[in-house]
Parts: structure tokens; sequence; C-alpha cells
């Protein structure tokens, strides 16, 4: 038997299994699987919010067709997210201890705040973006991050970030694999204490890569300059931790912290 479907207003309807609305932009159509319910409303800009209760691990959120999301307010956990065809331009929240995995299309002036980890994250780009969680298995951006921040809880996980452009002017915390593409440029990054690898094809900017391990491999495809990487020592014997480094330097000058090597690669003209 079909669920019941109410219609409160033209803008607003509740519907415990899809719901479907024709707009200047084509059709979108958003279904709601699993268990749970949804409401939804278009604001004055047709912005898309959406608000799901008593969702669980096996309730999955699709949204077919281009819609510029407000925002998502979820009260209880998620499988899946499914709308590589719309834009984050607010908000994410799940205060339960789960969301799966998350497929959007660009992330711009968003914010997501997830109570517990996150599986997977794939995005285009992501842009004036805050992402908190307690750790996110693997993110992958096919773009660019800029002017972003993305802060994870746990320090002792082997997840990965995969960015195939650039990252600029942002702040990323406690993955343990680094892959990128493109260049890093005005970027912090504090990989906490279980990091395996850091692999920038491209060059190193005015940035600084902490950490409170020891990196396995870092590999720097350019130029690295105006730049720091901390690489670990063991605070018992006072052994450097040497990585397997492969990078692009004249020189190399380093200082001793109370928990660090601190690197600094200079490259002369």
């Amino acid at each position: 038997m079909k669920r019941k479907l109410e219609l409160e207003s033209l803008e607003r309807r509740v519907l415990l299994s899809a719901f479907s609305y024709q707009g200047s932009s084509g059709e979108v159509l958003c279904v709601l699987k699993g268990g749970g319910n949804m409401t939804w409303e278009l604001d004055a800009d047709k912005d898309l919010h959406l608000s799901l209760e008593r969702t669980g691990y096996s309730s999955s959120l699709t949204i077919k067709g281009y819609a510029d999301i407000e925002s998502i307010d979820i009260n209880g956990s998620l499988k899946s997210i499914k709308a590589k065809n719309s834009d984050l331009e607010g908000s994410l929240d799940v205060s339960g201890n789960f969301l799966g995995s998350v497929m959007l299309d660009d992330i711009e002036d968003g914010e997501i705040n997830v109570n517990g980890p996150i599986r997977s994250l794939k995005v285009d780009t992501i842009e004036d973006t805050t992402i908190s969680a307690k750790t996110i298995d693997k993110l992958v951006s096919k773009g660019s991050i800029s002017n972003s921040s993305i802060n994870l809880d746990y320090r002792n996980t082997t997840n990965k970030l995969v960015v195939k452009e650039n990252i600029k002017d942002s702040s990323i915390d406690h993955f343990s694999r680094y892959k990128v593409k493109g260049n890093l440029s005005n970027v912090e990054i504090d990989a906490g204490n279980n990091v395996r690898t850091l692999c920038i094809r491209g060059e190193v900017f005015d940035s600084i890569i902490k950490t409170e391990g020891c990196w396995k491999k870092v590999s720097v495809g350019q130029s690295f300059k105006d730049s720091e990487l901390y690489i670990g020592y063991d605070p018992d014997t006072g052994e450097i931790l040497h990585p397997n480094l492969a990078v692009s330097y004249t020189h190399l000058r380093a200082h001793e912290t109370s928990l660090h090597i601190v690197c600094r690669l200079l490259l002369e003209k």
C-alpha cells in the first residue's frame, strides 16, 4: 500500500516516500527510501530545504535533476545522499551517529556538520565551506578546494583525501593520506598521528604541513617554497624518523622542537 501524500500548500509538501516538483530548472525529484519521514519546501528563490526525521542506517536520499540545496536537516543517521547534479549552498546537518556516502556537484558557501563519521564524500569543487565530522573515510574533489576548513575529530584513522586540482587558502585536519594533483597555496595541514603518505604533484607555496606522527613517504613534484614540513622523531630515543622524501630543493634547514623536526625547504632560482 502506498503511503499517503499530504499537501500542506503549493510550496510545501509532506511525503514519506517521494516527492516531485516541476520548476524553472526542470523536474526535481526527491526520493527517501528505507524508512523515515521527509518534509520539503522551496523558498522565494526556489532554493530547496529538506528535513528528514527518524532515518536509520538503511535510509537513503536521492535528489534527481538540478537543485540549489539551501538546507538538509537529518534527525537520525543515513546510508547515502545522491545529489550529483545539485549544489549545496547552505547547510547539511546530521544529528545521528553515521552518514554513509554523499555525492554532490559543488559545495559553495556551505556548512556540513555531522555528529559521527562520514564514509565518503564526492564533490566537484569546495569553496567557502566548513566541514566538521568525526572523520571522513574518503573525500574526493574532482576540482579545487578553496577558502575552506575541514575539521575532523579523530586523529588516528587511515582515511584519504584526493584533490584533482588545487588547494588554496584552506585548512585541513586529520587525514592520513593526501593526494593532490595540483598545487598547495597558503594551506595549513594538521595530519594527526597516523600519517601515511603525502603526494603533491604540483608546487607547495606558503604552506605549513604538521603531523604528530611520521610520514611513510612525502613526494612533491615541483617547487617547495616558503613552506614548512614537520617530520616526526621518537621522543624516547631522540631518533629522527625520516620518511622517504622525494622533493626538489637545493638545500635543507632543520631545527628541533619539543615534538618534531621542522624542515624548511628553500628553492633558489
